[in-house]
């Protein structure tokens, strides 16, 4: 068998294979991040409230930036997981 090079046929053809699939599967978790959903008010106005309890009420770009360092706490997590799986499987989960 042939090896695939990026401009060959089978390799643009492999290229945009997995373009499409990844497209289709990162689309669901696109959607979900996206959105505008009834519980973006309701953290907007939970944000809004506890700040302005203790200190003054916040700025429309404060409760942005604060969405923003939430929702990217999730990917930090994500890769912190892919870090530390290897040996979290290998001590906790692989028997030998």
């Amino acid at each position: 068998m042939e090896g695939a090079t990026l401009l060959s046929a089978n390799g643009i053809r492999l290229f945009l294979l997995g373009w499409i699939l990844t497209a289709i599967t990162n689309f669901p978790a696109a959607f979900t991040h996206t959105s505008v959903n009834s519980a973006v008010l309701k953290m907007n106005e939970y944000l809004n409230d506890s700040y302005t309890d203790r200190y003054r009420p916040l700025d429309h770009y404060e409760v942005s930036l604060i969405k923003s360092g939430i929702n990217s706490v999730w990917y930090v997590g994500q890769v912190a997981g892919a870090v530390m799986s290897p040996y979290v499987c290998d001590n906790w989960g692989r028997k030998r």
